[in-house]
């Protein structure tokens, strides 16, 4: 699985067309993947997609992706999945995966992945910032593993962007299923 900065910003904005007031938010509604094994809350007025070909490619077997989008803020929210071959340590699964981001994505910069807790799991972090057509957008990463799943969620905004909030309140509801 690589995850692509600019790639999944453009995938994403691609899936939808949404009008209105940009940073509105509307009332947060769940969207529960029991086959994906999560839940999360996000705002009834973003579009959400299920393994866009343009995201999981050519093994929707193995790799899925739940993209959650409001297109007229370029603002996103990704859950990646990934099925492992076997049980995989988080720190071995994240160098995989920073290996993957920093070669599809080589002029951004990532921080070293840092400790934070995702649902109930222990899990990495990594940021960067990135311009793109005048516009500075931030991205976050947030790596962790459970059983032989593997799920890095993404999270993609401008930089000054009041919808960073309700990124940070999509991943505080996030939580893995039994």
């Amino acid at each position: 699985m690589k995850l692509r900065l600019i790639g999944v910003v453009l995938a994403a904005l691609a899936l939808s067309a949404c009008g209105g007031n940009p940073n509105e938010v509307g009332e947060l509604t769940p969207y529960i993947s029991t086959d994906l094994g999560f839940r999360v809350d996000y705002p009834a007025n973003w579009d959400a997609s299920t393994d866009p070909a343009q995201l999981v490619g050519e093994r929707p077997d193995r790799y899925h992706a739940v993209v959650f989008v409001r297109q007229a803020a370029n603002t996103t929210f990704v859950v990646f999945v990934q099925r492992l071959d076997g049980e995989e340590p988080l720190a071995d699964f994240a160098a995989r995966q920073m290996e993957g981001i920093r070669a599809s994505s080589p002029d951004a910069v990532f921080s070293d992945p840092a400790p934070t807790q995702l649902g109930n799991l222990n899990a990495l972090t990594t940021q960067t910032t990135v311009e793109q057509n005048g516009q500075t957008l931030t991205q976050r990463v947030v790596l962790a593993v459970k059983g032989q799943r593997g799920y890095a969620l993404s999270l993609i905004a401008p930089a000054r962007s009041p919808l960073n909030a309700t990124l940070d309140e999509m991943l505080a509801a996030f939580i893995f299923l039994p």
